[in-house]
């Protein structure tokens, strides 16, 4: 059984490092976004989303087309924020290795998309880092391979996972890239 944290989603965003360059990967309509940038004070957040449906990436879809507007309004002229309407995989050109002190991985949660972002953001990450991520569930849920991406990720990187939030189910997992940086999580 993976630790669980005695904290919620939210709450895990007042305890990630503060002032720190952070992505975000499946932004949607930016409500966990705002969250990040009110409890974690961010000096660079990297909204990450290609405001497509998962079940056509080619036509425009009128309602993500108004999601990623209005992603663009809520962020207008604040310049800590950095939007990339890109999908995951496509944005990793646009981030420089070892530039992120932590990710929250919050995009296609199935096995194989979910794994990708894990791999293609691990390089990502400063050597004192996090990928933090949402979806691991404790109940079934069809097409939601989260766990399995996570959990086959450690083992082929030696992350350390530092714990699980609180929620019943849908909850955040943090794994460190170091021992060091799992000691000073476990300090805060």
């Amino acid at each position: 059984m993976s630790p669980t944290l005695n904290l919620n989603r939210l709450e895990l965003l007042n305890v990630l490092p503060k002032n720190s360059v952070v992505a975000e990967i499946g932004v949607y309509r930016a409500e966990f976004s705002k969250e990040i940038l009110e409890r974690s004070n961010p000096k660079q957040l990297t909204l990450i989303d290609s405001w497509m449906t998962m079940l056509n990436s080619i036509q425009v879809d009128p309602l993500f087309e108004s999601f990623y507007t209005e992603v663009v309004g809520k962020f207008k002229g604040n310049e800590k924020i950095k939007i990339i309407r890109k999908t995951s995989t496509e944005a990793l050109n646009d981030i420089k290795d070892n530039s992120i002190d932590w990710v929250y991985i919050d995009g296609d949660h199935n096995y194989q998309p979910c794994l990708e972002d894990l791999r293609g953001y691990a390089p990502k990450i400063k050597e004192d880092g996090y990928i933090c991520g949402h979806d691991w569930v404790t109940r079934s849920k069809p097409g939601f391979g989260v766990n399995q991406a996570v959990t086959e990720f450690i083992q082929e990187t030696g992350f350390t996972l530092i714990g699980l939030t609180n929620e019943d189910n849908f909850k955040s997992y943090v794994i460190a890239k170091t021992e060091d940086a799992v000691n000073r999580f476990n300090k805060i």
